[in-house]
């Protein structure tokens, strides 16, 4: 959970004058440290951007560094506690805003002017209670990835429109294949992924009206979407036991692509992995299934954002780097070469877009997905995933999920406390 703002308040402005001296550490240049996802930062796209960003800002370098997704806020909060903080970094923005950890950007976002050009669900990446604190700068959402022979071979139809958690819950038993040592869906425990699960059955995590924040793990829908998916694993066998391991999810999308899961739930980022690690594979990609009820909601966006941490020296150059990081030009290169699809309307229109049915269908389901919320609050978050993992682990989903409730509450006040 992130430092409540009182905790801060001793030390910002020692901080602050700290952090507002110019970085000068490169024979007298003026120094934009960038922190981005390790995946991220290793791509051409970015060292081509920096090049080009260092030649229109005469006296500006670059520095970029790779920091693992996870790892990001714990080590940005470390460095604004330091003094020291980098000038960009790559997560979401909302949520270290949430935390007071990002610098507001309302002014910036004024003269500028340009959010009518963005995505209303990738705006929500960056904002939080009507402030902006920082820039989307890729969205995606999660969906169901299929692999189309073994349905054929199942005598199943490919998943339509109609597609429901019911009907899913049936195919299933019939993709598995025990003595071929096939299962019908790979599973995960991720927070996140399991969210999608729980808006599409019309559940949710947090509320928030006159009262406060408010923890919902103990909604009724957001109590059976756990039960259901925790029992195609604990009690149908329709997927293997997720491991302890932090990152889970990646086990789903290999075993999918080796053969030994018919259908997975991931996004648009493994679609060339999916191709490139298994180019004989026929797969196909469904927007995510009704809930329980038959009503089709959605599911849950992913994608990432820039923002500047408190205290950082350069804040109107980092602005200018981060718009153009969301241009045209880099979005573009950014869908092609990784990936990772856009943040504004009319970047869909390049044809690129409507040549790989994958991508289009991928591309419907976007407007109907919504960010991970719990995300502002770690501990809380922490306390759903715990839960969510004992489900999987044959615990009754609304003890587990009563039991994280309170916690996530105290978590929740904690950091509303701080404000």
């Amino acid at each position: 959970m992130g430092l409540p703002r009182r905790v801060l308040g001793l030390t910002a402005l020692a901080l602050l004058a700290a952090a507002c001296k110019p970085s000068r550490a490169d024979g007298g240049k003026n120094v934009l440290t960038v922190w981005l996802a390790a995946d991220y930062a290793g791509s051409p796209i970015f060292a081509d951007l920096n090049r080009e960003f260092e030649e229109a800002h005469e006296g500006v370098r670059i520095k970029l560094l790779g920091v693992p997704w996870e790892d990001m806020p714990t080590k940005v909060k470390t460095a604004i506690i330091g003094g020291k903080p980098p000038d960009i970094a790559h997560q979401h923005p909302f949520a270290l805003g949430a935390q007071g950890f990002a610098e507001p950007l309302d002014d910036l976002w004024r003269a500028w002017g340009k959010a009518g050009e963005f995505l209303p669900g990738a705006l929500e990446d960056a904002t939080w209670r009507g402030r902006f604190y920082g820039l989307p700068l890729d969205i995606n959402c999660t969906v169901l990835v299929y692999n189309r022979d073994l349905y054929r071979e199942a005598g199943l139809p490919e998943p339509g429109p109609d597609y429901s958690f019911l009907a899913l819950q049936a195919d299933l038993g019939r993709l598995t294949a025990p003595a071929r040592q096939r299962y019908g869906i790979g599973l995960t425990t991720g927070g996140w992924h399991t969210y999608a699960w729980i808006r599409a059955n019309g559940g949710d995590l947090l509320r928030e009206d006159e009262k406060g924040v408010r923890a919902t793990f103990t909604d009724p829908r957001t109590v059976a979407a756990v039960r259901y998916l925790a029992d195609l694993g604990h009690k149908h066998h329709f997927g293997p036991t997720p491991t302890s391991k932090a990152r889970d999810y990646d086990d789903a999308t290999t075993l999918f692509a080796v053969g030994r899961v018919a259908v997975a739930y991931t996004g648009p980022w493994d679609f060339a992995s999916i191709r490139k690690n298994a180019p004989d594979l026929r797969f196909g990609v469904a927007r995510f299934p009704a809930g329980l009820d038959g009503v089709r909601r959605g599911s849950v966006q992913g994608g990432g954002g820039l923002f500047v941490p408190k205290g950082a020296a350069h804040r109107e150059l980092a602005f200018e780097w981060m718009k153009m990081a969301t241009s045209d030009k880099y979005a573009r290169r950014l869908a092609r070469e990784e990936g990772r699809f856009p943040v504004k309307p009319h970047q869909y229109k390049d044809p690129w877009f409507k040549q790989d049915p994958a991508v289009r269908t991928f591309i419907g389901a976007l407007p109907s997905a919504r960010p991970f919320k719990l995300d502002a609050y770690p501990q809380a978050n922490q306390a759903f995933q715990d839960a969510v993992k004992e489900a999987f682990y044959g615990a009754d989903p609304a003890v587990s999920l009563a039991r994280a409730q309170k916690v996530a509450q105290l978590a929740i006040d904690a950091v509303e406390g701080g404000r």
